[in-house]
């Protein structure tokens, strides 16, 4: 089995155009820059205002982003923080006609979400909107900027999508070498752009792998020490040549 992270890291425009990030700082700013990151016209995510948070204070209303544009059927949600300040946290307290995505199990004290958001009965805008109006942040003691990151998209079959790194990931049903592995992910395509066997580059992605890759045990990931024995370098996707390790599993 194979898993590969699907991104341009020229443009994540070719994955990623409906998304809207918001950097909130703890304690002492008094202003921000707030990125708007999507097209001109069609679907989007506005960021709320900025907003002051507190440090050690439960329960913040950080404003509401909110979607527009998105056509009829069931959407995609992704919410993430992105290298938060330690203790911080989010909760989503209205979650009527949402469903976790694989992985997901809880909708309070989290640092990132991902859910589908249900057409039936109901606009999935209308309830994603409700449920991101809902959301409140938790500070710890540490100061410091609390960035979101929060997307939309129509639902995509066989995909999970990490919101942080805002990466496509998807495993092969069938078994394979290594070799045939990394070949036939670079084969495969997703809105353009070619995959690779996925590269490791944060805590935060280890983690979304291992709990989140539709329940995959075992996954061949773009690393090799064909070159130089226990000298162990990625060799696909844009970090290809980059080591990342010494020796075995003591190393």
């Amino acid at each position: 089995m194979f898993s590969r992270r699907l991104v341009d890291p020229t443009s994540k425009k070719a994955f990623f155009s409906n998304a809207a990030i918001l950097v909130f700082v703890g304690l002492i700013a008094s202003f921000l820059v707030v990125p708007i990151i999507g097209m001109a016209a069609g679907p989007t995510v506005t960021a709320p205002a900025a907003k002051q948070l507190l440090a050690s204070t439960p329960n913040q209303d950080p404003g509401d982003f909110v979607l527009t544009g998105f056509a009829a059927g069931d959407l995609l949600v992704t919410v993430g923080l992105d290298n938060p300040p330690a203790g911080t946290t989010f909760s989503i307290a209205t979650t009527d006609g949402l469903t976790h995505s694989y992985g997901y199990t809880s909708w309070v004290g989290i640092t990132e979400v991902s859910f589908v958001a249900s057409s039936t009965g109901a606009t999935a805008m209308s309830r994603a909107n409700t449920a991101l109006a809902s959301m409140t942040v938790s500070t710890g003691a540490t100061p410091g900027p609390v960035k979101f990151k929060v997307s939309a998209m129509p639902k995509i079959v066989g995909y999970a999508f990490n919101p942080v790194n805002q990466s496509f990931y998807k495993v092969s049903s069938s078994k394979a070498s290594w070799n045939t592995a990394k070949t036939e992910a670079e084969k495969m395509t997703y809105d353009g752009v070619n995959g690779y066997l996925a590269t490791i580059t944060s805590a935060q992605e280890n983690t979304f792998i291992t709990n989140n890759i539709l329940g995959a045990d075992n996954i061949w990931i773009g690393a090799s020490d064909a070159a130089v024995e226990q000298t162990w370098r990625w060799v696909t996707g844009p970090e290809a040549g980059t080591q990342f390790w010494q020796g075995y599993g003591s190393g």
